[in-house]
């Protein structure tokens, strides 16, 4: 990939050398071959790395490690919403070691609309709105709610469900 048109400059302005140049270049086309990193990340990352490469010791280690934290974050990033739109199912019915495989596809539907009933309105508008596909931003502006209030009570409800107890108890 050319990278000619990206502009790298240290902290006073000046282009970096080759040598410099070169060696964020890698970490970028390293970095870039991750499937949860953004481009803006990494071009964001990059821009940093090159304000900084002339304070680093070792100027190689340096942009290794920034680059390698960018698709670290993303990472972790991409699990924890993967873990947050996991669909409510059968399998957080109180962790019985029933064969859920058996039931018919109505009878899981009626599991889960049980599983929704245990929780209380504000929890369940929420967690209906988030198997919508709705962001936790997105519902706290429709319920009116402080920000990461959604998200919140979504993970509680979420393990209140998967441990088959609810507000109740």
């Amino acid at each position: 990939m050319s990278w000619e048109a990206l502009k790298l400059l240290n902290r006073s302005g000046h282009p970096l050398t080759g040598s410099q140049r070169e060696i964020i270049l890698k970490g970028v086309e390293k970095v870039l071959s991750s499937p949860y990193v953004k481009l803006e990340a990494v071009l964001r990352t990059a821009v940093n790395v090159a304000r900084n490469i002339d304070c680093a010791k070792d100027p190689s280690a340096y942009a290794n490690r920034s680059f390698f934290r960018v698709d670290r974050n993303a990472r972790i990033a991409a699990s924890k919403e993967a873990a947050l739109t996991e669909q409510l199912g059968p399998h957080h019915l109180n962790n019985q070691a029933t064969s859920l495989r058996a039931v018919e596809p109505v009878e899981q539907q009626v599991l889960i609309r049980e599983l929704l009933e245990q929780l209380d309105g504000l929890e369940r508008e929420i967690y209906l709105a988030r198997l919508s596909g709705d962001s936790f931003k997105q519902i706290d502006k429709t319920l009116s709610l402080k920000p990461g209030t959604s998200e919140d009570r979504y993970r509680k409800a979420k393990y209140r469900l998967s441990k088959g107890y609810s507000r109740s108890d």
